[in-house]
């Protein structure tokens, strides 16, 4: 007969407080982690200061309420040990304009201002343009290297003072709506074919080569991009029912998506599984997380910060069109003008083209930062 072995009460005992103590100490790490964002408020002479920390965006959010009128701003950060950031604020009335001015030794920010009780950009709408110049009926105020157009038979940029030609097509090509910016590459259906395409060109926008990918399946021209993750373009061919996933910089593709099998849709970095038929009943596209918001509305231009209420005026122009938001960089269209407008640089008029009155829908592409 076989002997059974049983651990000693002891050992048992032992192990036991070992892993409780493991669990413990990882619990108390995991609280540590989840303790770095924080709120607090408090006062410094007449402002009242709400400051807030939020360690999964490694992000500082500031509302400060001085005369009734609150003001906000945001400071990108590792967690830092102090709090109360700021150490002093001081404000000017000018011009109908009040400024407030945060002096902090951990972070920065330009001037808070408002005007007639309403938060604006502290900068006026100043256009001072750099080497004002026409070329092919484009008039070009600012440098915008990292801009590229569209001239119906390939793409334009501006080189030095020159403006540079990439020929894709042999006919003027005048609608590219599948054309698609993702990371460095400019991604263009060939538009020359009929009906369906299996062929794409790519322009590095980081040397501005060209290069020709034969996909392997024919894509209907019915078909609307649903969004970019990491480094790949989701397509829905609505004529066929099939959801595809491109991704350039490897020239591969993949079916993602068809009537038995539910497509792609990300919400906010999340993947989400809908059928084909709800993605195009309800028109749903992706979903991206920000901390910048913009909004059209017909005073102008607004920025809001993460899901605040409070709304800084960037401008007082009505926005035709909004060609390209990245992080806090917005490209907008004003009748026929581009403008370009961040945060450090406020507004800035970039080019002038009369065509874009009319047409300038995926006529503009812009050359993410790196």
């Amino acid at each position: 007969m076989k002997r059974r072995y049983k651990l000693k009460k002891k050992p048992l005992i032992v192990l036991i407080l070992i892993l409780l103590v493991i669990i413990f100490l990882i619990s108390l790490l995991i609280s540590h982690l989840k303790n770095k964002s924080y709120s607090l408020e408090y006062n410094i002479d007449d402002y009242k200061i709400n400051e807030n920390y939020d360690s999964n965006k490694e992000l500082y959010y500031y509302e400060i309420k001085y005369n009734n009128v609150e003001y906000n701003f945001v400071h990108k950060s590792k967690y830092l040990k102090e709090k109360k950031l700021i150490k002093n604020v001081s404000s000017n009335e000018e011009n109908a304009l009040t400024c407030l001015y945060i002096e902090s030794d951990y972070l920065s920010t330009n001037p808070l201002c408002s005007k007639e009780g309403k938060v604006v950009y502290y900068k006026t709408n100043e256009e001072t343009t750099k080497d004002e110049k026409e070329i092919n009926n484009y008039t070009f105020y600012n440098n915008v290297s990292n801009v590229y157009l569209w001239t119906y038979k390939g793409v334009s940029y501006m080189k030095g003072n020159d403006l540079k030609e990439i020929t894709i097509f042999s006919k003027d090509i005048y609608d590219v709506p599948l054309s698609t910016v993702i990371n460095n590459y400019l991604v263009i259906p060939d538009y020359e074919q009929n009906y369906a395409f299996n062929k794409v060109y790519l322009i590095n926008l980081d040397n501005n080569k060209k290069d020709t990918w034969k996909l392997k399946y024919d894509i209907s021209f019915d078909s609307v991009v649903l969004g970019i993750n990491k480094e790949s373009i989701f397509i829905l061919d609505n004529k066929n029912k099939i959801e595809y996933e491109l991704v350039p910089h490897k020239q591969k593709m993949r079916i993602v998506g068809t009537d038995n099998k539910q497509g792609v849709i990300y919400e906010y970095g999340e993947l989400k599984r809908k059928s084909l038929k709800e993605i195009q009943n309800s028109n749903l596209r992706f979903k991206y997380s920000n901390i910048y918001h913009y909004e059209t509305t017909d005073e102008g231009l607004y920025l809001k910060y993460l899901d605040s209420n409070i709304k800084t005026l960037i401008t007082d122009k009505k926005i035709t069109s909004v060609i390209s938001i990245r992080e806090d960089e917005i490209y907008y269209l004003v009748d026929d003008i581009l403008y370009r407008f961040n945060i450090k640089d406020g507004e800035t008029k970039l080019i002038k083209y009369a065509d874009w009155e009319f047409n300038h829908d995926n006529m503009i592409f812009i050359k993410p930062k790196n």
